[in-house]
């Protein structure tokens, strides 16, 4: 298995902990009589969206680095393009879809979780999933990716700087959403925080959907 889908497979995996941890130990447990740290949860999140970005340093380096990574996490976060190490090894067809697939987990499983918990309402996971449905069916079918797209709609979607910006947009409703439950933080600012992630996914997801079609 290659470093980086080993990375993506932690990163799905630890998913799954956070989320039973948020269920199960989030409020007082008559077991235990007392809450999960919210720093916990946090601390794990903060590991698990640093993940997303290992996986794609490893996808993209053939002898990595900690100082070259550290590079790599700065461009990451400035949302400038990055550039493949020539020595690279061509990642195989899966690699990408691999990717693709741990991105998705992520999203039903924290927006399942939140309306399990009642935070936010159902509706937001089902127009989540249909736009996610309808951009990687359409995507797939004309055989692109982010990477191919050629229309200017096309790339206002794709851009690097877009890209990071969703993630940084996900991450924080993702992290802020977990502590109106496990501390009582204020909802109307995670519903604020909810809107604007719906609102940039389906923007992202209409220029999918047109590049599809040109």
């Amino acid at each position: 298995m290659r470093s980086a889908d080993a990375v993506t497979a932690i990163r799905i995996a630890l998913v799954f902990v956070i989320a039973y941890l948020i269920i199960n130990f989030g409020a007082v447990n008559p077991l235990l009589q007392y809450p999960l740290d919210a720093e916990i949860v946090v601390l794990l999140m903060l590991v698990m969206f640093g993940l997303d970005n290992l996986d794609g340093y490893f996808a993209t380096r053939k002898n990595p680095s900690l100082g070259d990574f550290v590079s790599y996490l700065g461009k990451e976060i400035r949302g400038k393009e990055q550039s493949k190490s020539k020595s690279a090894l061509k990642p195989p067809a899966y690699g990408a879809a691999l990717d693709i697939a741990g991105d998705r987990i992520t999203e039903y499983t924290f927006w399942i979780v939140f309306t399990y918990l009642q935070i936010i309402p159902i509706y937001v996971v089902l127009i989540i999933m249909t736009r996610n449905c309808l951009a990687d069916a359409l995507t797939l079918s004309k055989g692109k990716t982010f990477s191919k797209m050629r229309s200017a709609f096309g790339r206002v979607a794709s851009s690097h700087m877009s890209r990071a910006l969703y993630q940084v947009v996900k991450a924080s409703t993702i992290i802020y959403l977990s502590l109106v439950y496990l501390a009582g933080w204020p909802l109307w600012i995670g519903d604020a925080l909810v809107v604007v992630a719906v609102a940039y996914s389906l923007l992202r997801g209409a220029a999918e959907i047109y590049e599809a079609w040109v």
